[in-house]
């Protein structure tokens, strides 16, 4: 749509959905492939779809069993205001191929750059768990570290303690 948007040309998300509908439903492409530079309508029965009968003012006893009365309308098609193609702008159809290539360059830059984001969140999540772990192993190192400076500051009381027994045992003194 942007590139269309671009163009001066403002196609509508229903208009763009029947376009696709439409294309999957056809046995041959409407044009050569690549971009589309008009919107492509159903044919055949699909052409129907979104159509909804309006209503019809006899009674329904009648419409099951008269036919209809000379020179009254047969049933009424209505279309919803979306669905009706809206004229391309003059000038549009020049740059078709280029709008085709353009298209398909976005739509492949998009899916790439979904693609990278998908593996850039991957990674931050991957990166997130591995800093979690981190912390934990420096918060016991850090305990481990506060044990090892009790024990040698225990040791080196006995170690004085020791040395002064040793002095006081002394015949010397």
């Amino acid at each position: 749509m942007a590139l269309a948007s671009k163009t001066g040309v403002h196609p509508s998300t229903d208009q763009l959905a029947r376009m696709l509908e439409a294309l999957s439903l056809a046995s041959q492409p409407p044009e050569r492939p690549g971009r589309l530079t008009e919107l492509v309508q159903p044919s055949g029965f699909e052409a129907l779809a979104g159509i909804t009968p309006a209503a019809s003012d006899r009674p329904s006893s009648m419409r099951r069993h008269s036919a209809p009365a000379p020179g009254a309308a047969g049933p009424r098609l209505v279309t919803s205001a979306p669905s009706q193609p809206q004229p391309a702008p003059a000038g549009t159809h020049r740059h078709s191929g280029d709008e085709r290539r353009q298209a398909a360059e976005a739509l492949r830059r998009e899916k790439a750059l979904s693609a990278a984001r998908s593996k850039a969140e991957k990674r931050i999540q991957a990166a997130e768990r591995e800093l979690a772990h981190a912390r934990e192993a420096f918060g016991r190192a850090e305990r481990a570290l506060e044990e090892a400076r009790g024990a040698v500051e225990e040791a080196e009381r006995k170690l004085a303690t020791a040395r002064a027994d040793r002095v006081l045992s002394s015949p010397h003194v």
